[in-house]
């Protein structure tokens, strides 16, 4: 049998660092690294929407006149994928902020961050940590916390009072901008 170079305790020890270190949001696996990496995966999936959503609205009469192609519904429907990918790196950014605001919510106290960060609702995940300044954003952080929850990921929410008919389309532009906004208050936070 091999033995391990550490001891059970140092091996602990050693993994409570790198939880405290990553909660914090330090380094390339912290939030800041996984929001930037969830970004880059949402901007290649928007590359390849781009060209069907064009061929989409170029057709006159409506969704009757698209074309059959594969690619075609296939691509259509990254939008999707693009929200979803987008509302996590925009939660992992505000999560960042929170734990750089709030280290005692690291101190083992797994309520604690349950309570406090136990959610996709990024308005709420703001509001109730005093984060403020991204009111002109509830919209876009409504919309993309419903695809986060559901709308991205299931046919439907396993929860009723998740359910609504759809999220409303949301002008990438405006969420490339959230993100910045959001990637500046963290570095300032720093």
């Amino acid at each position: 049998m091999t033995e391990w170079p550490l001891t059970p305790e140092e091996l602990e020890k050693m993994i409570d660092d790198d939880f405290i270190e990553r909660a914090k949001g330090m380094g390339p696996m912290g939030w800041e690294g996984y929001a930037k990496y969830l970004k880059y995966a949402a901007d290649v999936i928007l590359e390849r929407y781009k060209p069907a959503i064009k061929e989409l609205s170029s057709q006159e009469g409506g969704r009757m006149d698209v074309p059959e192609e594969e690619w075609f519904e296939r691509d259509v429907h990254l939008i999707y994928t693009y929200y979803l990918l987008m509302g996590l790196s925009i939660e992992n950014l505000v999560k960042g902020i929170i734990m750089i605001r709030h280290p005692e919510y690291l101190r083992n106290n797994t309520e604690l961050i349950k309570e406090r960060m136990g959610t996709h609702n990024t308005i709420w995940l703001l509001n109730s940590n005093n984060i403020y300044g991204f009111t002109d954003y509830e919209n876009i952080l409504d919309a993309l916390s419903k695809c986060v929850i559901w709308m991205s990921k299931y046919p439907v929410s396993l929860k009723r009072k998740n359910f609504d008919w759809g999220c409303d389309w949301v002008d990438p532009e405006a969420i490339d901008k959230l993100y910045k906004n959001l990637h500046e208050r963290l570095d300032e936070e720093k």
